[in-house]
């Protein structure tokens, strides 16, 4: 019984959290709340989207009142910069505003900044950039999915250990953002 509470806690608001920001301690209407970071706090929606510039794959949620729903961060405004460093945005982006990443947690739709400006020499095409990042692109040019090295790795072990084919393994990656089967899979290309 203990064990329930707890985690039908996990599903709503600390009520010390329902009118300020943890991170900012603004008064706020709207907040959210990783469920990928540990401790759970409740920010604001621009607290949210800085503290995941290095980990845009987090699933969010919004509260709405009366629970927390689904939120994408690139829905909050979040984009991923490739070859600068996040916090110096290109002057000249190559945005690519439906990247598909699949990724251990799920699908995820983010949009993505590629360098195109005078340093792309020294950071290189789209398919260098991604892999730069620890992400494998499905094609070289005009990358629109990847699939960062994390993934491979575990569908490796999954195949080679439970002979789990790419198909099944696919089917639960997105199991993992809907299993109802109410919403559609984001789609690529």
């Amino acid at each position: 019984e203990e064990y329930l509470l707890e985690v039908v806690h996990l599903e709503g608001p600390a009520l010390s959290s329902l009118t300020h920001c943890k991170c900012c301690s603004k008064e706020v209407a709207t907040f959210y709340r990783c469920k990928e970071c540990f401790g759970g706090q409740i920010l604001c929606k621009s607290c949210t989207v800085q503290c995941h510039i290095q980990h845009p794959l987090h699933h969010i949620k919004e509260w709405n009142g009366n629970c927390f729903i689904r939120m994408t961060l690139q829905a909050m405004g979040l984009q991923v910069q490739l070859g600068h460093l996040p916090e110096i945005p290109c002057p000249c982006p190559m945005t690519m505003p439906s990247f598909m990443v699949l990724h251990i947690n799920g699908l995820h739709v983010i949009t993505v900044n590629f360098c195109a400006c005078d340093h792309v020499i020294e950071y290189g095409l789209p398919h260098q950039q991604l892999f730069q990042k620890r992400w494998f692109p499905a094609m070289f040019e005009q990358p629109q999915m990847c699939a960062p090295f994390s993934l491979l790795n575990h569908f490796q072990l999954a195949t080679l250990q439970a002979k789990v084919t790419m198909y099944d393994y696919y089917g639960a990656l997105e199991k993992l953002l809907n299993n109802s089967g109410l919403l559609h899979p984001p789609i690529c290309c």
